[in-house]
């Protein structure tokens, strides 16, 4: 279903409100980032909403035609004592997931596992997100070392399969979290 030469998923959504985004990062990246960019281009420019102290959600951005709720996917013991609470956020948020993670393998011994684990957690296991268009932005992937956007996209693929999610809409683009090539293509919605 998906292509990194596609068009982004997000013209699947033909919602007459704003869409409901949740954003999930790991690795601890970019979501301030993200967050921050996606707020500054608004008309009027705006701000994230941030909570410090360690919640469900870590940023939230309210714009006319969306709402992104974001979460620090890595933090699996927070995801442990809030499962339930994460999950709902989710399917509360799930007109689009987008799932931002690091191309470089920050640790060979974990490898992709946690981006499949929270993957599986988070949407395939999820009756609301069947519908939900899947955004996977890979910060790095341009950098030598870096897991293959393709390879990526290949996991993810045989990850939905595997959960009865084949024909989920999804697609995984590199982005850089440096100077924001690659994400306003990533958020196309036209």
């Amino acid at each position: 279903m998906s292509s990194t030469k596609q068009q982004a998923p997000w013209v699947r959504l033909q919602i007459h409100r704003p869409a409901r985004i949740v954003l999930m990062t790991m690795d601890g990246i970019g979501d301030s980032w993200l967050m921050h960019q996606i707020a500054s281009s608004a008309s009027p420019p705006t701000k994230a909403q941030h909570r410090d102290v360690t919640d469900v959600w870590t940023y939230k951005l309210e714009l006319p035609q969306i709402s992104i709720t974001s979460i620090d996917a890595e933090n699996t013991g927070m995801y442990i004592k809030a499962k339930s609470h994460w999950q709902n956020l989710v399917r509360g948020n799930s007109d689009g997931i987008m799932f931002l993670t690091n191309g470089l393998e920050v640790d060979p011994e974990r490898g992709f596992n946690s981006e499949i684990f929270m993957l599986k957690e988070l949407v395939s296991d999820l009756k609301e997100t069947e519908r939900s268009v899947l955004l996977v932005l890979v910060d790095h992937a341009d950098q030598e070392g870096a897991r293959s956007v393709g390879l990526i996209e290949q996991r993810i693929r045989e990850v939905l399969i595997e959960h009865n999610r084949g024909s989920q809409c999804f697609t995984v683009l590199p982005v850089n979290a440096e100077t924001g090539e690659g994400l306003w293509t990533a958020l196309d919605w036209s």
